[in-house]
This record gives C-alpha cells, sequence and structure tokens, in this order.
C-alpha cells in the first residue's frame, strides 16, 4: 500500500532531551551496567534527535539518532524550512516499546563505556552464527552477564569484544542461548 506524501507525517528535530536522556541513562545504567559517572559524562557530549513518523497527526514511531554537538551547529544554520530525512547516528526506535540499533552499540564503544552485566561473549562460530542471523546456544557462549532491566536486551560481543549486535537471553527447559534480535550482518542480508 502507498501513502500520499502529504499524509505521511516524517521530520527530524531536537527530542524532547530529559525524556530521552532518560531513557538511554536507563540503558546505560539498568541494562548494562555501565558506571553512572561515565553515562553522563557521554550524555553530556551528545545532541539526541528524533524522527517522528506516523500517518497525519498520528505519531507512532519515534526513531532517535545521536549526534555530536558540531552537528547541532550544522543543522542550526540551515535556513528553515528543511526535510532533513537522517542525521546523526540512528541509535534506537521507540514504538510502544524501546528498540537498542546498532548505531547505540557503537555509541557505547565510541565513549569508551564498558558494560558490566547485560552482554554476551560469544567464541568465534557463536559470532559466525549470530552474523548470519541466527541464535547461539550456550556451546558458543564464552560468558553471559544477565542484564539488569525488564527489557532483557543484550550486547552481543565476539572475544575482541566488538560489538555484533543486540540480542536476549533465553531459556528452552535446561540450556540458555541468545536469540538474534539484530545484528550487524543484517545490513548485509536487507540489501540496505
Amino acid at each position: 500500500m502507498q501513502v500520499k506524501k502529504d499524509t505521511l507525517r516524517v521530520n527530524i528535530r531536537r527530542c524532547p532531551q530529559q525524556v530521552v536522556n532518560r531513557t538511554i541513562r536507563y540503558l546505560l545504567t539498568s541494562c548494562l551496567g555501565i558506571v553512572r559517572g561515565k553515562a553522563e559524562e557521554a550524555l553530556s557530549r551528545i545532541v539526541v534527535l528524533c524522527k517522528y513518523s506516523g500517518l497525519g497527526e498520528n505519531v507512532d514511531t519515534i526513531d532517535v539518532y545521536i549526534a555530536s554537538k558540531a552537528l547541532e551547529d550544522v543543522l542550526q544554520t540551515l535556513k528553515h524550512p528543511v526535510e532533513i530525512i537522517t542525521a546523526g547516528i540512528h541509535s534506537f526506535r521507540i514504538k510502544k516499546k524501546v528498540l537498542p540499533l546498532l548505531g547505540f552499540t557503537s555509541i557505547i564503544r565510541r565513549y569508551g563505556l564498558t558494560p558490566m552485566k547485560g552482554y554476551a561473549i560469544v567464541n568465534e562460530k557463536g559470532e559466525k552464527l549470530f552474523l548470519y542471523g541466527r541464535d547461539v546456544f550456550s556451546n558458543n557462549i564464552i560468558e553471559l552477564r544477565e542484564p539488569g532491566c525488564r527489557q532483557g536486551y543484550i550486547i552481543v560481543l565476539n572475544m575482541y569484544k566488538e560489538p555484533l549486535g543486540w540480542g536476549k537471553v533465553r531459556r528452552d527447559h535446561d540450556t540458555i542461548y541468545i536469540q538474534n534480535v539484530i545484528d550487524a550482518g543484517w545490513y548485509l542480508r536487507s540489501g540496505v
């Protein structure tokens, strides 16, 4: 089904900073166990932009982008009205629930934030499986730290602690596995 351009409302602008910062702070400190001071320092160096999408006046999806303060300065110099499609790093999507995206893992890495919980380190075979969009079973998990929040998202890392994507810890009878939510291989498979 095609939607007429004038009925699809998409624009990007600065988010309500307090609300989104609270969400980011929750993901960093509660879910991933990152030290509060380090999380606050990272938040002080970024600008959060939102793209609101929906039909007519109803917003049903908010895409959150994290940008540098320098990019915000550039955006403010543009003549208005300007339709900006994207700016910054696509970090998570809010659509009833918060879904962290691959960009959020790069932000965590860029600012040197080290998760103390909410992560899994997988071996080489687990890395390949995960990057092919598959789930990773316990025999390929080197280390697993349960998340500290109810969303249950964990960062999946390779043996060099490079982020591969997001997963969820699942239990099936007497085994534990990581369900693939989104991985770096998705870009290749999707053709984006």
